[in-house]
């Protein structure tokens, strides 16, 4: 997969020597932020969980890795917790709300989704959603999760339409290989603080490390320093060229725990061949 370079459009200030402007281009470089120019933000969704009485049981947030299939990647003890199984939908029910451009606006609640592939938690801890069904009248898209006083009946009263169905909110991420990453590396990502409101959260900061899956020798976990808070698990991380690289597992201490996305190819294919997957055959 070819990946877009990070000069482009960047202005280097003249020196002297070629070589002084080379040691300028490199400094550039490492300290270029990451832009929202360089990824579209509207692949990221906030992730809500609810219980069939419309009790908010969980939240947090997830990346459309597959728009016309309406496939999300997020990580799975976001719908699967020692309190709740989301991947009962006859007891639970999952809602999204992708990100606009609009990083000011509150993003409205549009999808019901459900769970077609899923790891454990203590395991690779990412889950595949599937998008099922439209919402029609729509829960108050303003309402923080987190709310001590969250009215339950608030989350009662929406229609869902089932698929067919307008899936133009959905924008996927661009996938890059989080097993390349380099240390020092600056990462970005994206996700629904439960103490910072409805709006979305940015985090900035740099790989600190690698965790090795002895079994196999390849990379099972990227070390990073976020300080990410509740309702940002299962959010996508970017590399600086804007690809998707990574989700947020768990955080230990001060130190962030990031998924490879490589690591859920094999959820994503046993997604589509499930007949859950809208135009996927059960059989090969």
């Amino acid at each position: 997969m070819q990946l877009g370079g990070m000069l482009g459009g960047m202005q280097l200030t003249e020196r002297a020597s070629p070589d002084s402007r080379m040691d300028s281009a490199r400094y550039r470089l490492h300290q270029m932020s990451i832009s929202e120019t360089q990824m579209d933000i509207r692949a990221v969704s906030r992730v809500l969980v609810l219980s069939a009485e419309g009790r908010v049981v969980g939240c947090g947030s997830g990346v459309c890795i597959d728009p016309e299939e309406g496939l999300l990647l997020t990580a799975t003890h976001v719908v699967c917790s020692q309190k709740y199984d989301a991947r009962d939908s006859s007891l639970y029910q999952i809602l999204l709300a992708p990100q606009t451009h609009d990083l000011h606006t509150v993003p409205a609640w549009r999808y019901r989704c459900l769970v077609v592939a899923s790891s454990e938690p203590a395991q690779v801890d990412m889950a595949i959603l599937k998008v099922q069904g439209c919402v029609l009248t729509e829960p108050s898209a303003g309402l923080c999760p987190a709310d001590q006083g969250l009215a339950t009946s608030m989350f009662r009263a929406f229609g869902v339409q089932d698929l067919p169905g307008d899936l133009s909110a959905l924008h996927g991420a661009k996938l890059g290989q989080g097993s390349r990453l380099e240390l020092g590396q600056d990462l970005v990502m994206y996700g629904w603080s439960a103490n910072g409101g409805d709006l979305i959260t940015r985090a900035d900061c740099r790989v600190g490390g690698f965790t090795v899956d002895r079994h196999t020798n390849q990379v099972s976990a990227i070390k990073a320093t976020f300080s990410a808070q509740n309702g940002m698990s299962g959010g996508p991380v970017f590399d600086g060229t804007g690809c998707l690289v990574a989700v947020l597992s768990c955080s230990k201490g001060s130190i962030d725990f990031l998924r490879p996305v490589e690591l859920c190819y094999g959820l994503v294919e046993e997604a589509r061949v499930s007949k859950c997957v809208r135009g996927a055959q059960a059989e090969r």
